[in-house]
């Protein structure tokens, strides 16, 4: 998913900058004090709940935009914490320059609330994962969701998740334990569905739909 015209005028309006691995882009119940909008790279959205466990709530790779309640509007404060999962090259701005932006052409406006559908599709997807019964359901739509949003397709129906993915962050993705989580991915893989190796995931899309028996899928996404 692309959006030019947003991502040309916070260009034209923010800075170039690169985040080293484990920076904090913004703290939970703080206010941010720039939003980015990531070229390349990954972070990830977290909470710490009042036992000390980390729940990943979402993960943002190229394309994406953060945070985006702040940035929106809708929150006064960054609702999660937001750490780099790899160096992240991004264009960085105020909210204020991000709302200038915004309301300066109908392009980008139209580009913006294309990049909201995308992530309001997304959300709903990553949703139904959460609520399988089961494992290796939720570690597939993990995938396919991450797929949806991010996967680089080297050839025909084979797509390269461009971030690096351990047990435990998927684990923490889909709230299961990281034991459980790993023998379910050496199924998966096993049984040609996905491969995997240094942390970097190939899903075979066509597998996956068919062992998740739902094509209707195929319809939310950019395959």
């Amino acid at each position: 998913m692309k959006y030019p015209e947003l991502l040309a005028g916070l260009k034209d309006k923010g800075d170039s900058v690169t985040l080293r691995k484990k920076f904090h882009v913004a703290f939970q119940g703080e206010v941010p004090r720039h939003g980015y909008y990531i070229l390349d790279g990954a972070v990830k959205a977290y909470f710490i709940s009042s036992e000390g466990i980390q729940t990943i709530v979402d993960i943002y790779a190229k394309n994406s935009l953060l945070p985006l309640g702040w940035l929106s509007q809708s929150s006064s404060t960054a609702l999660f914490y937001y750490e780099a999962l790899t160096d992240v090259r991004a264009i960085r701005f105020t909210r204020s320059t991000f709302n200038e932006v915004v309301k300066s052409n109908a392009e980008i406006q139209s580009s913006y609330a294309k990049y909201l559908a995308d992530a309001y599709t997304a959300s709903l997807f990553r949703t139904n994962g959460l609520c399988q019964p089961n494992a290796s359901h939720k570690v597939c739509y993990a995938l396919y969701f991450l797929v949806s949003r991010y996967g680089v397709e080297q050839e025909e129906g084979k797509f390269m998740i461009p971030i690096p993915l351990t047990h435990e962050i998927i684990a923490s993705f889909i709230g299961q334990s990281r034991e459980n989580t790993a023998k379910t991915i050496k199924k998966l893989s096993e049984d040609g569905i996905i491969s995997y190796e240094s942390k970097v995931y190939t899903v075979y899309i066509s597998r996956l739909e068919h062992y998740l028996g739902e094509d209707s899928f195929r319809e939310l996404t950019d395959f």
